[in-house]
């Protein structure tokens, strides 16, 4: 082989290459053996040379990619094979039909027409993937960018309610209820209305909701009527069930305190929840998020970056 190289002998380099991988392929060294067949191969690329014998030398490099499942590498042999097939048949049409033929023509454009497909199918997958990354992206940025502006828009809500009334932060959702049985007469004396009324004003102003362990139970202790009569009242004036009721005066107290104390603000998230009467953070800033329609973490960093404006 050197002296054959040397002397630039292309066609028998071609046919040793072939035959030193057959023996390498005898031995059970793949590797090495298609080294020497991919040698076959550029010879016919670059010089043109090609004849029965070495078709065998693509139909292994076929079978070696379709066994990895490298369906580029498969196609590739399989189209360079049947050029080279026209050539062989073209200069050696007696010897050729004598050779036997693992790959025969037909069934070499069977593999091709199907390993084409394939691509195809994975081309429309790949531009389907493509386009629903693209809409995902598109509608992700949209979000964010809607929720910027929302958020944007609550925060100036907040900042623009007076501390005496912050409760115009927050839209009223409950429709009145009418104080009556089934018979529509009133069940709750007006007397005991108001008087349950009275001991919610105080309740609110001393800041009496703060107290974490504070449930229906203990509110009837407090104000000496049952849990019916003090949900109905609070629904009926507060526009809220028990519960939210709560949740809101505390919620509108800690954005009370986060707007005048700077030092509120350096509190971690369990430090609030403990000032504003919630037994954890994770429920404070759920609830936070839920009334005030903005997030406890951007709602404070938006206070922050307003302090640090010069004055109008």
């Amino acid at each position: 082989m050197p002296k054959i190289i040397e002397r630039k002998d292309f066609a028998n380099e071609a046919v040793g290459n072939f035959y030193i991988g057959k023996a390498l392929l005898a031995l059970d060294k793949e590797q090495e053996a298609l080294r020497y067949m991919q040698k076959v191969y550029d010879a016919y690329k670059t010089q043109g040379y090609i004849r029965p014998d070495l078709r065998e030398a693509f139909e292994i490099l076929i079978s070696y990619y379709k066994k990895e499942g490298n369906l580029k590498m498969q196609l590739r042999y399989i189209e360079t094979l049947l050029q080279a097939e026209t050539l062989i048949n073209k200069e050696n049409n007696f010897l050729s039909r004598k050779i036997h033929k693992d790959f025969d023509t037909k069934r070499l454009l069977d593999e091709k027409q199907q390993i084409e497909k394939s691509f195809q199918r994975t081309k429309i997958i790949t531009y389907l993937v493509s386009v629903l990354s693209v809409i995902t992206i598109l509608y992700f940025i949209y979000r964010h960018i809607a929720l910027k502006k929302f958020y944007d828009t609550r925060y100036k809500e907040i900042m623009q309610a007076s501390s005496e009334k912050i409760e115009e932060i927050i839209p009223e959702k409950q429709d009145k209820v009418i104080y009556s049985d089934i018979n529509n007469k009133p069940y709750i004396p007006q007397d005991a209305i108001d008087d349950i009324l009275d001991k919610l004003d105080y309740f609110e102003s001393e800041k009496l909701f703060l107290d974490s362990s504070l449930g229906q139970e203990e509110l009837e202790k407090l104000f000496g009527y049952n849990r019916r009569y003090i949900s109905l009242v609070i629904l009926n004036e507060k526009k809220f069930k028990f519960l939210d009721y709560l949740n809101d005066l505390k919620i509108k107290y800690v954005i009370k305190k986060l707007k005048s104390d700077r030092s509120w603000r350096r509190y971690g998230n369990e430090a609030l929840a403990k000032e504003g009467g919630f037994t954890s953070g994770k429920i404070f800033s759920r609830t936070f998020k839920k009334i005030a329609e903005i997030p406890l973490m951007l709602f404070i960093k938006k206070l922050d970056e307003q302090d640090k404006l010069p004055p109008l």
